[in-house]
């Protein structure tokens, strides 16, 4: 979102869209053991005057970084023809919130230490009921590794989910040098503040 809609949001009186999501992410409160299997709970709402947005993903999207202490359950997708079937989410560290709610399974590797957290990304477009335009919704949450714990929202930060770092939706983009198709070099810098800029890839493999 912009810093000038939300300018505009804030003198119509309109809640800001980052607060259209109310989001609960909680361990049980199951005692953690070593080679235990257990589930983070995940729930997603809308607050009154909020809905979801077509203008881009379906539906919210969980990211999850997970502690060395613990193996998320699911097979890990690299291969391009799976990550297609699984609509290019990338299991088991990425997932639709179906529904409003979405349930991680792990399995406890070693005793954790303090510091072990987990950090969670939720991303999501929502529109005011009744109107067309979307807004792009991108939170951050940590969940402490103990039984019974809630996580807290944290500032947004550049993510570092799954197996590596990679750039995410919502991200300030690094200055690049790009070939177009016919071959023209394209640089950032030279355009940014004099056109709008649209970077598409192929969704698809060969």
């Amino acid at each position: 979102m912009t810093g000038m809609a939300m300018l505009l949001c804030l003198l119509a009186g309109v809640e800001s869209p980052q607060d259209a999501l109310e989001i609960s992410i909680a361990l049980p409160e199951t005692p953690l053991e070593v080679g235990g299997k257990y589930e983070i709970r995940v729930e997603v709402t809308l607050r009154e005057g909020w809905s979801s947005s077509d203008s881009g993903i379906p539906k919210p999207i969980l990211q999850i970084k997970a502690p060395k202490a613990v193996e998320l359950s699911g097979k890990r997708l690299t291969r391009q023809r799976d990550l297609a079937r699984n609509e290019f989410l990338q299991a088991p560290f990425e997932r639709l919130i179906d529904d409003g709610a979405a349930r991680v399974a792990f399995k406890l590797r070693r005793a954790p230490k303090p510091d072990d957290v987990f950090a969670f990304n939720v991303l999501a477009y929502v529109s005011r009921n009744g109107d067309d335009d979307g807004w792009f919704v991108r939170k951050r949450f940590e969940l402490p590794l103990r039984a019974g714990a809630s996580a807290t929202s944290v500032a947004v930060e550049p993510s570092d989910w799954g197996a590596n770092r990679e750039l995410q939706l919502g991200d300030k983009a690094a200055m690049f040098s790009l070939p177009r198709a016919d071959g023209k070099k394209i640089v950032l810098r030279r355009l940014l503040g004099k056109k709008n800029i649209v970077i598409t890839t192929y969704r698809a493999f060969w």
